[in-house]
């Protein structure tokens, strides 16, 4: 591919804005991208400005923020369900069974709890 000004030099990027192709005289190198003019350098920063503000809006951050929404609602439903079993052992011990279920059931979503939180640190998700 070559540049789209210097049609004989070969070009290293494309510019993030218009995709032309451009050649390392022509290349300005923004914060994080590549542009092929002062304008496109303008507008690749406001859409940077414009990025950014929707990562803070909708709470996406670079920084780690604590567990997940997918991890904490699962460990409160887990809490709750041996709660129930506790007091189902307390309230009719004859009845072993119903109790035994709710364990089962809040183990099962503890592990599904876990398994959400191990694929939010292994994908690096900050959510």
């Amino acid at each position: 591919m070559n540049c789209f000004k210097h049609r004989e030099l070969t070009a290293v990027g494309t510019c993030k804005i218009c995709s032309k192709a451009v050649c390392p005289e022509c290349v300005l190198e923004g914060d994080r991208d590549i542009t092929c003019s002062p304008v496109c350098e303008e507008e690749s920063g406001l859409f940077r400005q414009l990025n950014l503000r929707a990562f803070k809006l909708y709470g996406i951050s670079e920084k780690p923020r604590g567990l997940p929404q997918s991890v904490v609602a699962p460990m409160l439903m887990s809490g709750i369900l041996v709660c129930a079993a506790a007091l189902g052992f307390w309230l009719e011990p004859k009845i072993a069974f119903v109790p035994a279920i709710f364990l089962l059931m809040a183990f099962g979503v503890g592990v599904g709890a876990f398994l959400a939180w191990r694929r939010h640190k292994e994908n690096g998700l900050n959510i």
